[in-house]
């Protein structure tokens, strides 16, 4: 406990509380002052004890004084004194009477007359309060012989309004010092020196007598603890310096000072000032862990606004710190500053010119490091601290802590402790930047670096984290960079030590955070800067000196092994920083189209993973040039790990390489990759000369795709080509990018296109946004890499509404180059996934500028892919439908799939002919709506128009200007019921699709919820006719017959015997010798009646599908008439034999025509037709045969063109006969004679 001094009482009370009255020295500048009392003793000491008693006795009524001897006063400056109400402040009625203030008076008369200088109100007085009061103003009482006063007027003397004086003092002097020192090493000198010292004594920091400083904290004192020194003139240049110790567990230690004689202090250094000096945001010192003695040097020119002041040292005791904790002063120091910036913060001042440098450090003005420091520094924490790297830290702190970053860190707890971490001096004499730009004045040799966070402030409340702390640079920066220096380190022994067994392998060049360089990464060797997962990673360079033009070149790899489904989730940025690391910018900003933003079109620099080993190149432009830029990759976290590798910043190499090989920093030349050769990567000569995809295996095809990015294969939301499509429905930038291609002959590009669906929400796959600021798809190409990129087209999802495309595109000229790459870009996806993905399906790139002339497959070879466009869902098959060779063929699988063929494009002229073989379903059947149908078109963006649209009797007098009743046929539809087995098709060309770039497809056209059948294809040629068209009995190559045995010569004429004559009556099995073919009809007599005509069985027709009867071959060169029955139904409408006649065109073309061909079926001439109405009833006609159906091979048809059904509109035909020149003589001769007449 501490013990009053000198208790002074007022005059009048009973019990004031003790209060010290300062016990000055005669040297001191301020005076201890001598007081009497009225109604009071002298004490011992020659002061007036009014009173000595228990604790607020009640008091007696009347005056109370306090009143002092004659002093001389006329040197002094200030006054000071503490002043308190006593006992029970509340129990002073209310209002307080004026009378009981207590009030400060001056008398320079002897007590004779008073004047007032300050009066107290009574009920200010709560708590302890120190005055002080200059008298520099006050002339008046500033005289050899003045005394003071202490008066309250009246009092009740009920022990209510008492009060208490303590502490006075009346000091200064003319002129204030101007430097003070004390190192303690005399305790009687130092008392003197100091205007105050509570709770200390003096101790030793060894046993010697030589090293004493001065001491606070006893186990058995409480209170404040401070040291004060007197009032000081402080000039400019003045500095503040002391050392002090603060033992762990004990309290903090304010540094303050005051420019009023003491009435006010203030922090030497506070937050306001703490930004302009440079120094710790308050002085306010905290206990060191390690409890050593630390060297505090304050400048006062940036923080001290008062050419006066005095300091003080202060520590609150019990309740603030663990008793028997001690702190310490020792070398306090105010005067002017030492050279050298203040002895470099490593030595003692002496009066300004001289310094006593600390241990390690040389003596002289500068005290510069005697030792050699580190010239980088870097500190991850992810093994703790090491505390060897740190030369002071917080109380609490946690070394193992969450980072800022993912890992470990260091962190500091939530306290208002004054939190800091110091590191170790370290040699910066040629290092530049910390993230902040070093200043000239921490470029040297021994500078310290601390992190620091004051208490004691609302805004300094929390805890905080440190982490990857990296120190270094280069004070004139390269003007390249370069990681091909990071590689394994070779022992003395001749180990090899790779990055990741040598925890502090690093490379001068990098700052690495949360990054390490390990030795193999995503199936690729080498060393490799790796950022793991699921850490937040910064990869960074030093300073390069970049000019416009410099290259920038870096390999990458991110989320190696992860599907595209996880595209976008987390993104690898690289920007550039002009400032040191204060901001930073992407290298490449948003610019699809080029424009006044950019010169050209850019990709961002954010890289969506996941990606296999990828280059960039990037060629830097004015944004990016200084003399100190900066470069980094930085990735937030994701489950995926990336690594970076390769990286080049420098003078250019020839065309950046073409972003097919890497820049040496040696000699600024490319390194090409396999493929390309050249000074700039720029040729080769295995490159595709097309590309065709489907996407139908699956997955990415490397020989075609470079990257698929938020890609995958899928089942589209709209049909589109074939299944699987190419789904872009990645939740960020979606990009899908060719292999380089050698297009120097290539014609167009062309694939079908759908919008619609979503990455995040799956109930709506098909919506398409019909908002204006819908993403779109920007296709563009790249003949050096993707260094530079043109726009080829923007595909805007507006257009699609309607539901997939079909686009077409003639390349430009540009792109009809060596290396040219084509991207489909859909950029800045949304955060949340929502923006419409794409489709792609079917794609082409390539073609001729010339055309095939013809076209011939046969599949023997496997399928010639420069002669086919696509094929979707086509297979090559052996043996199909009893067919030995191959043949390309569509299974009955994927009902809803589209099934074709496409050919390139073929130049079509006069004289041109399509021939093909075909099976549809293989096996005979009455599949309806399953028709194959062979179409063409001339525009490659226009629509598929049927090579030949079905001429039929009732659309002759439709407007089909090309449907003639003499060629009636059913057009290029090809059914099961008529083509189930394999059929040879031959067609003439008509003139509508001569073209140079005429295409043809054949389609398989299924109905909606039906299931498909086989179809197969073979030996499909398309050119030049041959003679006669082989007449229909071989297969047709370049011009020449190649004939079906037994025909033979150059069109295939038969060289067996050709029947002459036919005659057919059905009464037994039909004669194979007779009929080629007969579809949809059998014998029987469900349409016989009992007239001679038709009695007996007949050739029925009631089947499904195409209804036909072909003969065979018959030679009809002396034949004049053919005769035969017919009948169409019947006048009862019996189900047997009925016809439904309430449609008049579909009862037209219920009608039965009868055809002949020379040709086998190539060309069909119409010889007559037959009405339904007209043939209820069986009737014979006898037609005469024109010279078209003359011939030594001709074939005559039987066919109704359309039915409605199996079982329905039924016909038949019986009593067929040729009838030649001579059987016709004959007959006449024979009705002749049985009449008696003569010929």
């Amino acid at each position: 406990m501490r013990t009053p001094s000198n208790p002074v009482y007022a005059a009048g009370s009973s019990c004031s509380p003790p209060l010290s009255i300062m016990e000055l020295s005669t040297a001191r500048t301020g005076r201890e002052v001598d007081v009497f009392a009225k109604d009071g003793h002298p004490d011992p000491g020659g002061k007036l004890r009014v009173r000595i008693g228990s604790w607020c006795p009640i008091a007696m009524a009347g005056s109370r004084l306090l009143e002092s001897q004659d002093l001389d006063l006329s040197s002094a400056r200030y006054m000071g004194f503490s002043l308190k109400s006593a006992c029970d402040f509340h129990a002073l009625t209310s209002p307080v009477a004026r009378e009981n203030n207590v009030f400060l008076q001056f008398s320079i008369d002897g007590g004779i007359t008073w004047t007032l200088f300050k009066e107290f109100p009574y009920d200010e007085l709560r708590g302890e309060r120190r005055y002080y009061f200059g008298l520099d103003q006050e002339d008046w009482m500033r005289t050899n012989a003045s005394r003071f006063r202490f008066w309250q007027p009246r009092n009740s003397g009920l022990g209510h309004g008492s009060w208490a004086l303590d502490s006075v003092i009346i000091g200064g002097s003319a002129v204030l010092p101007d430097l003070f020192f004390d190192d303690f090493q005399h305790p009687q000198l130092s008392r003197k020196s100091w205007l105050h010292l509570s709770g200390s004594h003096f101790s030793s920091r060894s046993n010697s007598s030589t090293d004493a400083f001065l001491s606070f904290g006893n186990a058995n004192e409480s209170g404040l603890e401070s040291a004060e020194t007197r009032d000081l003139h402080i000039f400019p240049g003045y500095l503040l310096q002391f050392e002090i110790y603060l033992e762990s567990g004990g309290g903090k230690v304010w540094v303050e000072y005051s420019p009023d004689w003491g009435n006010r202090w203030e922090l030497v250094v506070g937050p306001e000032t703490a930004v302009q000096s440079r120094m710790d945001r308050h002085s306010i010192y905290h206990p060191h862990p390690w409890m050593v003695w630390r060297l505090i040097t304050i400048p006062l020119d940036p923080v001290l606004p008062s050419r006066q002041a005095r300091f003080r040292w202060r520590q609150a005791g019990r309740g603030w710190k663990e008793e028997g904790k001690r702190w310490g002063l020792d070398n306090v120091y105010i005067g002017p500053g030492c050279p050298g910036n203040q002895c470099g913060g490593r030595g003692l001042c002496f009066q300004g010119n001289s310094c006593l440098c600390s241990e390690d450090f040389r003596a002289g003005n500068f005290c510069a490091s005697s030792i050699p420091r580190p010239s980088t520094f870097r500190e991850s924490f992810q093994n703790g601290l090491k505390r060897e790297k740190f030369s002071e830290w917080p109380r609490g702190s946690s070394e193992g802590c969450e980072g800022v970053f993912q890992g470990l860190g260091f962190c500091f707890p939530e306290s208002n402790d004054h939190m800091i971490l110091s590191t170790i001096p370290l040699d910066l004499t040629k290092a530049t930047m910390v993230s902040l730009v070093l200043p000239d004045e921490a470029r040297t040799l021994g500078v310290s670096f601390r992190f620091l966070q004051p208490g004691e402030h609302e805004w300094s409340a929390g805890d905080w984290a440190l982490d990857h702390v990296h120190i270094g640079g280069h004070l004139v920066p390269p003007n390249s960079f370069h990681t091909q220096d990071l590689q394994p380190e070779v022992q003395s022994d001749g180990r090899i030590i790779y990055p990741e067994d040598n925890p502090d392998y690093t490379n001068e060049f990098l700052s690495m955070v949360d990054v390490k360089a390990v030795n193999g990464y995503c199936n690729e060797s080498g060393v490799t800067l790796v950022g793991h997962e699921g850490l937040r990673a910064v990869l960074e360079t030093s300073a390069v000196d970049v000019k416009p033009g410099w290259m920038l070149q870096f390999r990458f790899a991110i989320g190696c092994g992860w599907g595209q489904q996880w595209a976008g989730h987390h993104a690898l940025r690289l920007e550039y920083s002009l400032d040191h690391g204060f901001t930073w910018n992407l290298i490449q900003r948003h610019c699809p189209t080029g424009g006044l933003s950019c010169k050209s079109p850019r990709t961002p620099t954010v890289y969506y993973g996941p990606f296999q080993w990828t280059l960039v190149t990037i060629i830097l432009d004015e944004q990016q040039a200084s003399g100190s830029t900066q470069f980094r990759w930085m990735h937030p976290g994701a489950p995926s790990s990336w690594g970076v590798k390769d990286i080049y910043i420098g003078p250019p190499c020839p065309l950046g390489c073409s972003n097919r090989g890497l820049c040496s920093v040696s000699s600024q030349r490319c390194t090409c990759s396999t493929e390309f050769y050249g000074h700039g990567c720029q040729f080769s000569d295995r490159l595709p000369t097309y590309l065709k995809e489907d996407f139908s295996i699956g997955e990415r095809n490397q020989s075609l795709w470079e990257h698929w990015q938020g890609s995958w294969p899928g089942r589209p939301c709209h049909s589109l080509g074939t299944s699987p499509a190419l789904l872009a429905l990645g939740s960020k930038d979606r990009s899908v990018l060719t292999q380089p291609l050698d297009l120097r002959d290539g014609d167009f590009i062309r694939f079908i296109m759908g919008f619609g669906g979503s990455f995040s929400d799956e109930r709506k796959p098909c919506f398409v946004s019909e908002e204006k600021d819908s993403q779109s798809v920007y296709l563009r190409y790249s003949s050096n890499g993707g260094v530079t990129w043109d726009i080829l087209r923007e595909i805007n999802p507006l257009e699609f509404l309607n539901g997939p495309k079909e686009l077409y595109f003639p390349l430009p000229e540009q792109a009809k180059a060596l290396g040219v790459q084509f991207q489909w870009w859909q950029p800045l996806i949304d955060d949340h996934g929502q923006s419409q993905g794409f489709a792609l399906d079917d794609v082409f790139i390539g073609g001729r500028s010339v055309n095939l002339p013809h076209l011939y497959l046969d599949f023997n070879n496997g399928i010639p892919k420069d002669h086919i466009r696509f094929h979707p869902h086509g297979k090559l098959q052996n043996e199909f439908c009893s067919r030995k060779d191959p043949v390309l063929a569509w299974d009955a699988t994927l009902a809803e799939a589209r099934k074709e063929l496409t050919t390139s494009k073929v130049i079509v002229c006069a004289d041109y002919i399509v021939q093909f073989k075909i099976s549809v379903g293989c096996t005979q059947g009455c599949s309806l709506g399953h028709e194959v149908a062979l179409e063409y078109r001339k525009d490659p963006m226009g629509a598929w128009r049927p090579l030949l649209s079905p001429c039929l009797p009732a659309t002759v007098k439709g407007p089909d200007q090309h449907c003639f009743p003499s060629q009636f046929h059913s057009g290029t539809h090809y059914f099961q019921s008529s083509h189930a087995s394999w059929t040879r098709i031959t067609l003439p060309l008509p003139d509508e699709t001569f073209s140079g770039e005429t295409e043809f497809r054949f389609v398989q056209k299924t109905p909606p919820n039906a299931q498909p059948l086989i179809w197969a294809l073979d030996d499909l040629y398309i050119g030049e006719t041959c003679p006669h068209l082989c007449h229909g009995r071989g297969d047709c190559r370049f011009g020449s017959c190649i004939c079906d045995p037994p025909y033979k010569e150059d069109h295939c004429k038969p060289d067996h015997h050709i029947p002459d004559s036919f005659s057919e009556t059905f009464e037994s099995n039909l004669n194979p010798h007779l009929w080629s073919v007969v579809r949809g009809g059998r014998l029987g007599k469900e349409c016989g009646d009992s007239t001679s005509l038709f009695r007996g069985n007949q050739l029925y027709f009631s089947g499904c599908g195409t209804r036909e009867a072909i003969t065979t071959d018959l030679n009809t060169t002396h034949t004049i008439k053919l005769s035969f029955v017919l009948r169409i139904g019947s006048p009862g409408h019996r189900p047997t034999c009925s016809i439904d006649l309430r449609d008049p065109e579909e009862s037209i073309n219920k009608g039965v025509v009868l055809q002949v061909s020379q040709d086998n079926g190539i060309h069909w001439i119409t010889l007559a037709y037959h009405h339904p109405s007209l043939f209820l009833q069986a009737k014979k006609v006898m037609y005469s045969l024109p010279e078209e159906a003359l011939g030594p091979w001709v074939k005559f048809r039987w066919w109704q063109a359309f039915n409605s059904g199996p079982d329905r509109d039924q016909w038949a035909i019986d009593n067929i006969k040729l009838i030649s020149a001579s059987q016709q003589y004959e007959h006449m001769i024979k009705v002749s004679s049985d009449h008696g007449q003569e010929l």
